[in-house]
């Protein structure tokens, strides 16, 4: 027996004492049947008292492993992070885990003295939505998940990743409802701060690359590959020595890092070399992204293409020496 096994201490207290009562129990009622007792007529309480006092001190002891169970269920939910209830079918909530607080601005006893009151906290924009998924649970539908937005008493829109199952009795009739609801607001805003960023990041003029901390690239923009000729799966784990022009020396790396390394930006013209081999000048911007550490985690490399810029001060100092028509020297 799995229950008794676990409680070995509590069983072992309960089924002598269970015994000793019916004994008495019966020692008596023999007595007042039969006068007095004999040695023979202790048989029959005694005989009652195991019978009566085995599954008495069994069933007790069962009693006290659910409650303990109980008890241990409601500690470990009352201090879970996610809002947890266990709703009956006609909508009145049976429990509530007081994190609902924290989640929807609401207390437990406002749950228990609303039923239903989960379907008034719906964002209106997904009431439909809601409404379907309470139909198909309470037919005995199967367990669902998805995320869904939730007005808090304050008016807030806060989105909750919502687990609902169906629960059945031993007779296999569904009697009620547990769900439990992350808040996973902040997740959706930095979801929602991560596609406006892509959508900008394939979108800017300027070619960006973005590195590891050891300088294998992991991302380009189209703008990149516009400029550079390269694709994405031309450079991928490569580093930029990959598409280095040789045109600078040593010593201007060296300065390029240290002020990286110093001020986690360097900005400046350098020439670069295209995936046919041409050469052209760019203006570079480099950025050293740090986590909570201050442990680099990756660069960010801006590159415009400034050809046409160089071209135009090339024409505009030549034309400040040099006759209009003629192109002579003035």
């Amino acid at each position: 027996m799995q229950i008794t096994t676990r409680k070995p201490n509590y069983y072992f207290r309960a089924v002598p004492a269970t015994l000793l009562f019916f004994w008495c129990l019966a020692s008596i009622q023999g007595y007042f049947a039969y006068g007095h007792l004999g040695p023979t007529l202790y048989v029959v309480p005694t005989i009652v008292a195991l019978t009566i006092g085995l599954l008495g001190g069994y069933l007790l002891t069962l009693r006290y492993e659910l409650r303990v169970t109980g008890d241990q269920f409601r500690a470990i939910a009352d201090h879970a992070q996610e809002f947890i209830y266990l709703r009956r079918i006609d909508g009145s909530y049976e429990y509530v885990s007081p994190s609902c607080r924290a989640v929807t601005g609401l207390s437990p006893e406002q749950f228990y003295r609303q039923p239903n009151l989960m379907d008034r906290l719906i964002h209106p924009d997904d009431l439909a939505l809601w409404e379907n998924h309470v139909h198909r649970v309470n037919e005995g539908g199967a367990a669902e998940s998805f995320d869904i937005r939730l007005l808090t008493e304050a008016g807030q829109v806060r989105w909750i990743n919502h687990i609902c199952m169906p629960v059945y009795d031993e007779a296999g009739v569904q009697v009620s409802i547990r769900s439990t609801n992350l808040d996973i607001t902040e997740r959706k805003e930095s979801e929602a701060k991560l596609r406006q960023a892509s959508t900008i990041f394939m979108q800017v003029t300027e070619g960006v690359v973005i590195t590891d901390a050891e300088m294998r690239v992991i991302a380009i923009n189209e703008a990149f590959s516009e400029i550079s000729g390269y694709s994405e799966a031309d450079i991928l784990d490569k580093t930029p020595r990959f598409w280095k022009s040789q045109q600078q020396d040593d010593f201007f790396y060296q300065n390029m890092w240290a002020a990286i390394n110093e001020t986690s930006k360097w900005r400046g013209e350098l020439i670069n070399r295209r995936k046919n081999g041409d050469l052209y000048p760019a203006w570079l911007t480099i950025s050293a992204v740090r986590d909570e550490q201050q442990r680099v985690t990756n660069y960010i490399s801006v590159i415009s293409d400034i050809s046409t810029i160089k071209q135009s001060q090339e024409r505009v100092e030549f034309l400040a020496h040099h006759d209009v028509l003629t192109e002579l020297p003035n």
